[in-house]
């Protein structure tokens, strides 16, 4: 099996037409996620945040569709940076 990133000749990674098409479908399954529990229009670069969170953190269960920041989306119609604060260290104890 070849390596899925490899160094190229000025020492940058590129990745292999292997792992650019799993990136592809996860992000794309993101993107499906994201559309099938948003109840609200957003703006491209709101829509592109909540794919982005979808995309690290799941969008099902337990990730995008359960969590408190998509209610608040849904209810408040926007999103903006401070949705995300809760987020940056999640997993670890509230403080």
């Amino acid at each position: 099996m070849r390596p899925a990133a490899r160094a190229d000749r000025n020492g940058r990674e590129s990745f292999s037409g292997e792992a650019r098409g799993l990136l592809r479908k996860d992000v794309a399954t993101a993107v499906a996620d994201v559309v099938k529990i948003l109840d609200v229009k957003l703006t491209q670069s709101q829509f592109d945040a909540l794919v982005d969170f979808a995309f690290n953190v799941g969008g099902g269960r337990r990730g995008l569709l359960d969590s408190t920041l998509l209610r608040t989306v849904n209810a408040r119609g926007h999103v903006t940076e401070r949705m995300f604060a809760e987020w940056d260290e999640a997993g670890k104890p509230p403080r």
